[in-house]
């Protein structure tokens, strides 16, 4: 299973790589010069790896549009109270910043459910747990795969 993310194009503090918007498959509005790099997805996906992307539902809308056979799942927190503490707890954001996230979060919580853009939602209420559910639907999801290959479906 291979992960994703690159910095976009821009200053890149640090010596980090930067890629231009055309090579972004995605890129993140709130957090400047994020983005998803679109040859490392390529790459991987021809050689019929998994690719796991951490990107919010504006990130997907765009993925799905560009790679519509990609299976889309998303963890989510138990509840709104959760993900206000969730947030907080992180202890790395302004009380700003936790508002401006929050509000963000709880407006793609109900995009999911106006979207057909969702394969599977995974209520993140233990890791340990929603770890398990992840693995299993990737087992399932490479199992219908080869199913599907085998078959000529």
């Amino acid at each position: 299973m291979a992960k994703a993310k690159a910095k976009s194009a821009g200053k890149s503090g640090g010596g980090k790589k930067t890629l231009s918007k055309s090579a972004l498959i995605q890129a993140v509005t709130y957090a400047v010069g994020e983005g998803t790099a679109r040859k490392q997805v390529q790459e991987h996906t021809a050689r019929g790896r998994d690719m796991l992307l951490l990107i919010d539902v504006q990130g997907a809308k765009k993925i799905k549009q560009t790679m519509p056979e990609a299976v889309f799942i998303f963890l989510v927190p138990p509840s709104k109270q959760e993900l206000k503490r969730r947030l907080e707890k992180r202890g790395t954001d302004s009380k700003a910043e936790i508002n401006k996230r929050y509000r963000l979060a709880t407006r793609e919580l109900v995009e999911l459910n106006d979207l057909e853009l969702c394969d599977y939602r995974i209520v993140n209420r233990e890791i340990p747990v929603a770890t398990e559910v992840l693995k299993s639907i990737i087992r399932a999801e490479r199992l219908s795969k080869l199913s599907r290959y085998n078959y000529g479906r």
